[in-house]
């Protein structure tokens, strides 16, 4: 069993593009947090990155970001069991 490090998580981060807000992770990561962005009904969409275990999500240009990220950084402080 390997223990999680710390604060692997704090990469992630918002930023935005002409086609809308994004946000660049690790495919396990960007996974876990299209579902809770999901169940709070802020759609967003999976493409992959430039690295092999790499995925983008990627909102409209209209999405709220405030919204977006009030749930990453919800995501980023919750801990795992």
């Amino acid at each position: 069993m390997t223990l999680p490090k710390k604060a692997e998580k704090e990469y992630l981060q918002v930023t935005g593009s002409p086609a809308g807000p994004r946000i660049v992770g690790q495919k396990s990561h960007v996974i876990e947090l299209a579902a809770l962005l999901e169940q709070r009904g802020i759609p967003c969409r999976r493409v992959s990155g430039t690295q092999s275990d790499e995925v983008v999500l990627v909102f409209d240009p209209d999405a709220d970001v405030e919204a977006v990220k009030q749930v990453l950084e919800a995501y980023k402080g919750a801990r795992g069991s």
